[in-house]
């Protein structure tokens, strides 16, 4: 039976992962509570500065506390410390954007990332947060982790409707090349390359350098495959793994 502080979290899960301020029957129906349980929820959330209400429009938006809590944690990551440098190297050395994406749960996050200086270019958003089943990151993650895990995620997909048929195949290629590149997978026009970063249990996160497809071609990407493998094998030793 889900307590107070489950649903409390489900709210807050809610209200962090829309890009516009909701209001409380939206937020209600999407984490399946009743108006009270909602209002009475949120209203705790507001107090403890985690959640914030504008006084006219009663929408509810991330509270500051929320945001402190988010940069405190990014901040005293070790991951985003060992991996910064990383970053800023093969952004320089590809003229293209880098991005660290940590695994949590089923989803990836943008934790860190190098924006390439080019006009046109891919932009990290630090905080979005997809799927494991979508994008070079996902993949390649997907990829490396034990096959009970692998099995959640595929099933996280189908639940989604997503045609999942082709997955299995796909990671056991980049299981035995080390890395994923590959065109639209993520967005139409988007080429990314990605390696996985690990710990001494598990894969913990993704390296990836994407850029429009036109200037960062597969053969590109192929090319630039030892330095990305080379950038992540440094992370995962300096962090304990292989």
């Amino acid at each position: 039976m889900a307590t107070s502080a489950d649903r409390a979290f489900d709210l807050l899960d809610e209200i962090a992962a829309r890009s516009a301020p909701a209001g409380l029957m939206e937020l209600a129906t999407a984490a399946g509570l009743d108006k009270s349980t909602a209002s009475r929820l949120l209203a705790m959330l507001c107090g403890r500065g985690l959640v914030a209400r504008d006084p006219e429009t009663r929408r509810y938006e991330p509270g500051p506390a929320l945001l402190l809590l988010a940069t405190r944690v990014l901040d005293n990551s070790p991951l985003r410390a060992t991996a910064h440098s990383h970053l800023q190297r093969l952004r320089d050395a590809s003229g293209e954007t880098v991005t660290l994406q940590l695994r949590v749960g089923l989803q990836r996050v943008c934790v860190d990332g190098a924006d390439s200086s080019q006009p046109v270019r891919r932009v990290a958003h630090i905080g979005e947060a997809n799927p494991l089943y979508v994008g070079v990151t996902g993949k390649v993650i997907t990829a490396f982790l034990p096959p009970e895990q692998v099995a959640s995620v595929l099933a996280d997909g189908a639940s989604a409707g997503r045609d999942m048929s082709r997955l299995p195949r796909e990671l056991e290629l980049i299981r035995r090349r080390g890395y994923h590149a590959s065109i639209g997978d993520k967005g139409v026009g988007i080429a990314g390359i990605s390696a996985p970063v690990r710990t001494s249990r598990d894969v913990i996160a993704g390296l990836t350098v994407s850029g429009p497809h036109d200037r960062w071609t597969i053969q590109r990407m192929e090319e630039f495959a030892p330095t990305l493998l080379a950038a992540a094998r440094d992370v995962s030793t300096a962090l304990g793994g292989r």
